[in-house]
């Protein structure tokens, strides 16, 4: 264990490769915006920094990372790679502040030639190394990354790579984007200098001081060590690996127990679930749940999911199929990709929810019911209704897991659909609790808000011409008492409500589900604070004309029925009025199933 500058070592001979069970770049702008600072402190005190650990173990390439280069194409001698087991975060996060140090004295044309040709040949020595090249004589970069965050690192910041670019859903990959551009802008605003020989200086001191000053602790573990052993005794308390980290450990250590490239398999797996952490999450949640009857704590999913592998699963390939089978099917609900144009428009509306727990219930239906369409489209409009009435009563989330327990309980006992959506039924709210607390109804969350109100504009138009036309997915809330209410303004001198309506008035008038409604973006924008006689002008003729949609009174049905009842005035006893107008038509949209 030695006490190492950064400068030596990424100058020295070593490379450095992530391996495949580590994450993928994870710092965002609070981890860089620290580093930074550290730095510039570092500038000013001129004492040394303790960046932290840096965990290795010596190469092997027979079971290397999945890297999107490899240290064989530039002839690296393997005892010069290792593989980095804990602080790549760190040494990533560093070589992107250098790399944008590069970029930044490149183009900074104010620079003598001379003098930006001495900066750029120290940075390149800490980005590559000249003593291994490839068969077109390219210098092999100090650092291997891994899949997307690899892909962009080497074409777009190394300029090294010609292969296909980064996939820019990946959540590794917005990262690298965005620190390097922190990294740019940061050493852009600080060296501001209009002063040629100032600028070089800063550049220089700047370089210096990461060379010299940035200081790790090397540890170094032999190959006859188990990595995958040494990483979760690293990570496994819970401190730096989320759930999915380890599971993926594991996952992968079994891969490679079976001489299987896991990597490539895990990423199929990652690609299901839209590229994202917390859908993977969300998908062994909802799997774990579905073969135990009961939720698992994210801190005990990777010990249920090792037991599993070990147990059940002691073939990698089986482990894989029934994981890749039941990705598809979480995936496919999540992205909404399922093979029925029905079942995606429900699909539709439990993200707009927002409701992640009801994915266990609907997640066992479908993998019960894949074969049989009308049976889950069945079980999911009972889900859906279930789950909207759930939320405006307000029932406590933790009550769900024991009712969803039972509905995985006869979906396992191959229960008909009709017999599970009786039980969902038998579960709903009824109609009278609905519709009371529909009416009573207040909700600062505008996504909530503006399903409710789209699907009641939908069932007006249903009701009225029967074609059911939908509202314009574009639509905005609007509150029609705004939030911040001149109460003169509003009622006129001497009609203001009392000081215990007007003390409450945020919170159980303007936030009530009777004070809002849909209407487009520009319009809602030119009524903001505007009184009521102001906001009805607006309502009727438009602020402007939107594509062909025209103006809100002829666009949506709940503004027309708005001007109608209430052609003058429109106050807290209206808003109750009206909240209990719409609770109404709400039993109809959220019809009991069975």
């Amino acid at each position: 264990m030695d006490f190492v500058e950064i400068g030596s070592l990424l100058s020295g001979g070593k490379h450095f490769i992530i391996p495949d069970y580590q994450r993928e770049y994870s710092w965002e702008r609070l981890q860089n915006q620290t580093l930074w600072q550290d730095l510039l402190d570092l500038m000013e005190q001129g004492k040394k920094h303790f960046l932290g650990a840096l965990v290795t173990s010596e190469y092997d390439s027979q079971d290397t990372a999945l890297a999107v280069l490899s240290p064989d194409v530039y002839h690296v001698d393997e005892s010069d790679v290792y593989h980095l087991l804990d602080g790549q975060q760190r040494l990533t996060s560093v070589s992107l502040l250098i790399a944008a140090l590069d970029r930044e004295i490149s183009e900074d044309c104010s620079l003598e030639p001379n003098n930006k040709q001495e900066l750029n040949v120290q940075i390149h020595e800490l980005l590559f190394d000249d003593g291994a090249m490839d068969s077109e004589g390219r210098a092999a970069p100090r650092l291997f990354l891994k899949e997307q965050s690899g892909k962009y690192y080497y074409k777009e910041i190394l300029k090294i790579h010609a292969g296909s670019g980064a996939d820019g859903r990946y959540k590794s990959v917005k990262n690298m984007v965005a620190a390097f551009e922190f990294y740019r802008k940061s050493i852009r605003d600080w060296n501001d200098s209009t002063d040629s020989k100032e600028r070089y200086l800063n550049y220089k001191k700047l370089l210096m001081t990461l060379k010299g000053r940035v200081q790790v602790v090397d540890i170094r573990c032999s190959r006859s060590m188990n990595e995958f052993q040494v990483f979760e005794s690293l990570n496994g308390k819970g401190l730096n690996l989320t759930a999915v980290d380890r599971i993926k450990s594991i996952y992968l250590s079994a891969a490679r127990r079976s001489n299987v490239d896991g990597a490539t398999k895990w990423q199929s797996i990652y690609a299901k679930m839209a590229c994202s952490d917390a859908q993977l999450l969300h998908f062994f949640t909802a799997l774990f749940f579905y073969r135990s009857g009961k939720r698992i704590s994210r801190i005990a999913l990777p010990e249920a999911f090792k037991r599993m592998t070990n147990e059940e699963y002691p073939h990698f390939n089986d482990l894989d199929t029934y994981l890749q089978d039941s990705a598809e099917i979480y995936g496919s609900l999540r992205k909404c990709e399922w093979a029925n144009r029905q079942m995606n428009e429900v699909l539709s509306e439990f993200v707009e929810l927002g409701q992640d727990q009801i994915y266990v219930p609907l997640f066992a239906a479908a993998y019960v019911h894949k074969e049989s369409p009308d049976d889950l489209l069945a079980v999911a409009k009972a889900l859906l209704t279930y789950a909207v009435r759930y939320s405006v009563c307000g029932r406590p989330t933790n009550a769900l897991d024991s009712e969803f327990s039972k509905m995985i309980d006869l979906e396992k006992e191959r229960a008909t659909s009709r017999e599970i959506v009786e039980y969902i039924a038998s579960r709903t709210e009824k109609d009278d609790k609905f519709e009371m607390d529909f009416k009573s109804l207040r909700t600062k969350k505008a996504s909530f808000a503006r399903y409710l109100l789209r699907k009641l504009e939908n069932q007006y138009r249903l009701d009225e011409d029967g074609n059911g036309s939908p509202a314009p997915e574009w639509a905005t809330l609007e509150h029609i008492i705004p939030k911040e209410i001149d109460y003169e303004k509003w009622y006129g001198r001497g009609n203001e409500p009392d000081q215990a309506i007007c003390d409450s008035y945020l919170d159980d008038v303007v936030n009530s589900i009777g004070n809002m409604v849909l209407i487009n973006r520009n319009d809602n924008s030119a009524a903001s604070n505007s009184d009521y006689r102001t906001k009805l002008d607006i309502y009727r003729n438009g602020s402007t004309k939107v594509k062909d949609y025209g103006n809100p009174a002829g666009t949506y049905k709940l503004v027309s029925l708005l001007i109608k009842d209430y052609p003058d005035s429109f106050d807290h006893r209206d808003v109750e009025k009206r909240a209990g107008e719409l609770a109404r038509k709400a039993k109809s949209v959220w019809r009991i199933q069975g």
